[in-house]
């Protein structure tokens, strides 16, 4: 009798559903795994601002677009005339003092804080009373005896006066002083614009729930978590894709892989476990990001909401991080302040509501960079879309650089032609405008610019401004070209087909192994 046994059964063949999810997991995520974890990393250190404004990179290990020439980066943003031959230049490099023709500048940033992130300067104003002050993210400063001496305010971004009262403006309040007591700075109410309803746009929602912060610390808290649980994730997905290559190799050549077969099971678990514990967070994050860099963005830029319940955008005023530009109209006896939902004319008394300027200057998403007097009634409004002369009484609007008409309809993508970054007038009524990319362009002449010395262009830059172009995708543009302005985009879709196909991996198994189970 013959007993010798049949032949082995087939394995079963996994689900194809299993299979497809799997497939996509795997093999979508190991190439992007790096990218993740520079996406979450410098997510995280986007988070603390603060904490990190001192620290600095060098520029010569950046690729070229990040280092200085010629004045490009927003190196100099505007320029303050001390006297008939000396006058303050001002940007991302600091304060430069130097001569009618720009040249022999001196580091005059003494008694600024320390650090890449904290050297920036966004304005510098002198007043009739001859004191000179400077404006930044950190601070407000009066010179003294060529120290720069701290007053107690926060991230100011412009100075007015009228007569002898001094104003101050920050991305959400107007202050008001006496311009011989800047100790006296008090918030100047201002009015909300006409229809105003209490709504906040659906792209600054959108931006502070990607970062934690309509949520507060806790929120921030959280989204630091995920920023850990995205590296771990990353890392361990690595890991388990290569070890059992390496456990076959190492069983052909004969060794042990006992330790190895025990970390792998240890680290599938765990890496389950987090993955379920915060997938649908990351999802949230993921989306948010998503919508906030084009072609996403061009869906939400001009929608307004109600905010939320118990979030920090609900009952912040009209205001709330929207201010950006001030100019006071001695000739018409009014202010005028650009915002991130327009330019809006105000009384000297604050007292009336704003009025919304006629025929406004095409602005970037990113704010207006230069916002100047150039005589009565006309003004100059530059951003990353272009700089433009604009005369709002007669409804007058002129490409600036190319003394041509401004474009037919808004631009769609968040920059044009110039990516204006600053503006300077020289003694001699040179005007010069700073594209971002090309650096110092003369306008109406053809003398140029003088160029960088080497101490201005080793200026570092911030290990925070770092890590926004590296989570924006603006720092692979040498390789990409125009494709970063989609990196976002891209990677953002295809890191929500890895999470949804890991829920759905884990759906599979789970089923199956509560089907055994019973």
């Amino acid at each position: 009798m013959n007993t010798a046994p049949g032949p082995s059964p087939k394995p079963r063949r996994r689900p194809l559903g299993l299979r497809f999810a799997m497939g996509l997991h795997r093999w979508v995520a190991l190439p992007l795994a790096l990218f993740l974890i520079l996406f979450a990393a410098s997510g995280i250190i986007l988070n603390h601002r603060s904490t990190v404004s001192r620290l600095g990179v060098s520029r010569k290990v950046l690729p070229t677009e990040f280092r200085f020439k010629h004045w490009n980066n927003a190196a100099v943003k505007g320029s303050l005339q001390l006297s008939d031959d000396s006058c303050l230049l001002y940007g991302h490099t600091g304060i430069w003092k130097t001569n009618s023709g720009f040249l022999a500048l001196q580091d005059y940033s003494h008694g600024l804080p320390r650090g890449a992130g904290r050297r920036s300067v966004e304005c510098l104003f002198k007043t009739t009373h001859g004191d000179v002050l400077a404006g930044n993210r950190y601070g407000m400063y009066r010179l003294k005896d060529s120290m720069w001496t701290d007053v107690a305010c926060a991230h100011v971004v412009d100075f007015a006066q009228r007569k002898d009262q001094l104003y101050v403006l920050t991305r959400s309040h107007l202050l008001s002083a006496p311009v011989d007591d800047l100790s006296a700075l008090k918030i100047q109410p201002l009015r909300p614009p006409p229809g105003w309803d209490g709504k906040v746009p659906l792209l600054r929602v959108v931006w502070k729930l990607h970062n934690g912060e309509l949520f507060g610390r806790l929120g921030h808290l959280v989204v630091d978590l995920l920023g850990i649980s995205m590296i771990v994730l990353a890392v361990s997905g690595t890991w388990l894709f290569w070890v059992p290559k390496h456990m076959r190799k190492r069983k052909r050549k004969g060794h042990r892989v006992i330790g190895l077969a025990a970390s792998a099971r240890s680290n599938r678990v765990w890496h389950r476990r987090i993955g379920i514990a915060v997938v649908f967070l990351l999802l949230i994050s993921t989306v948010s990001g998503m919508l906030l860099r084009p072609p996403f963005l061009l869906a939400i830029i001009r929608s307004r909401v109600e905010a939320w319940p118990g979030t920090s955008l609900r009952d912040v005023g009209p205001w709330h991080d929207r201010l950006r530009r001030m100019i006071y109209d001695v000739d018409t006896d009014t202010f005028i302040i650009a915002t991130g939902d327009g330019i809006y004319s105000f009384d000297a008394a604050f007292e009336e509501s704003p009025k919304l300027m006629r025929r406004q200057p095409p602005v970037s998403v990113m704010g207006v960079t230069v916002f100047e007097p150039v005589g009565p009634g006309r003004y100059l409004v530059g951003s990353f879309s272009g700089l433009y002369l604009w005369i709002p009484e007669k409804s007058i609007l002129m490409n600036w650089i190319t003394k041509g008409p401004p474009p037919d309809r808004k631009p769609r993508l968040p920059f044009g032609e110039h990516m204006v970054s600053g503006y300077i007038r020289g003694p001699n009524s040179e005007d010069y405008v700073f594209d971002y990319r090309r650096g110092a362009l003369p306008l109406g002449h053809a003398k140029a610019f003088p160029d960088m010395p080497d101490g201005v262009k080793n200026t570092p830059m911030s290990l925070w401004r770092l890590a926004l172009e590296t989570h924006t995708g603006r720092i692979y543009q040498s390789v990409l070209g125009q494709g970063q302005l989609l990196w976002v985009a891209v990677t953002g879709l295809l890191t929500t087909f890895i999470l949804l196909s890991g829920i759905l991996w884990w759906l599979q198994t789970h089923s199956k192994t509560r089907q055994t189970a019973t």
